[in-house]
């Protein structure tokens, strides 16, 4: 019996383009390489934190040790985006002397449907280094911002 073809067969990571109107508020999550702990180290940590505090199109952020919670209204692409603050935030990695990767290679997203949705999905981002246990309370995490008032 022959054996059968298992690569090839994976779906698409994303959704069609469709699907992301400029506009649209959406929850992305990006892993570091490895899911190291980079952004432990304070001026890597400030250096790509200032990079999401300083977008417009932030409605909440929050860079935790081996990954980030983003809570942004897509421009254009979301891909190129994505895309970008990668290039960007690793091109000022390497210039604190990070050899190699900073970033995996894709990224979670989930779009956000109703208005009440982008209230809770901040909540939840603003809260997680608590959860991870981190801080006693989100004010005191120094690498979290919220832009959206309801």
């Amino acid at each position: 019996m022959k054996t059968p073809k298992t690569w090839g067969t994976s779906r698409a990571v994303r959704l069609d383009v469709a699907y992301y109107p400029p506009g649209q508020p959406v929850h992305v999550v990006i892993s570091t390489h490895g899911r190291q702990p980079f952004f432990r180290e304070p001026k890597l940590a400030q250096t790509t934190f200032g990079l999401l505090s300083g977008d417009s199109d932030t409605l909440a952020a929050c860079l935790m040790p081996d990954h980030l919670h983003w809570l942004l209204v897509i421009r254009n692409s979301l891909a190129d985006q994505v895309k970008r603050f990668k290039q960007v935030s690793t091109h000022r990695a390497r210039a604190w002397h990070h050899p190699g990767h900073l970033w995996q290679r894709s990224y979670f997203d989930r779009i956000l449907r109703r208005e009440e949705s982008v209230e809770s999905v901040a909540r939840y981002i603003l809260d997680n280094p608590v959860r991870r246990g981190l801080v006693e309370t989100e004010e005191e995490y120094p690498y979290s911002v919220v832009r959206w008032e309801r």
